[in-house]
């Protein structure tokens, strides 16, 4: 999905992603700086336009800087990974800041990553943040029904 297509179908679902304490753009680039890396454009727009909701994904991106200084530290895991959430025993979903693609795994994948190895089946891809955040949107309204 396109940047301009993740906008569309935002906008087409605003309730659900609509939410509370967006980030300012100081935050944002202070959450950079702390990972030494840019974070995907997708996710600066959403949840500094909108901040966090049912479907963005993403419970508090400070957490998720947190968990993933956390993970380079105890587990190697390289600095072109974010973790996005750490739900425990419901896995961990990760984004490749460099590819953008996100995964949500068991937390033994994290050595998988670290050393390049190709995961097993117990995982499931998304194409980038866009589609991860429609994921979430669809077990959201799943939930509802």
């Amino acid at each position: 999905m396109t940047f301009e297509e993740f906008q569309s179908h935002v906008a087409a679902y605003l309730d659900h992603y609509r939410g509370v304490r967006p980030h300012s753009q100081e935050e944002l680039a202070a959450f950079e700086a702390t990972l030494g890396h840019a974070i995907p454009l997708s996710i600066r727009w959403l949840l500094g336009k909108h901040g966090y909701a049912e479907a963005t994904g993403i419970d508090s991106l400070s957490e998720s800087v947190e968990t993933t200084l956390r993970f380079r530290k105890n587990f190697n895991l390289p600095t072109e990974w974010l973790v996005l959430n750490d739900w425990n025993d419901a896995g961990i979903v990760l984004i490749n800041l460099n590819s953008e693609r996100v995964v949500w795994c068991a937390t033994h994948h994290v050595d998988q990553i670290t050393s390049g190895d190709i995961l097993d089946d117990d995982v499931e891809w998304f194409q980038g943040y866009a589609e991860w955040t429609v994921s979430q949107l669809e077990d959201a309204t799943d939930d509802a029904s």
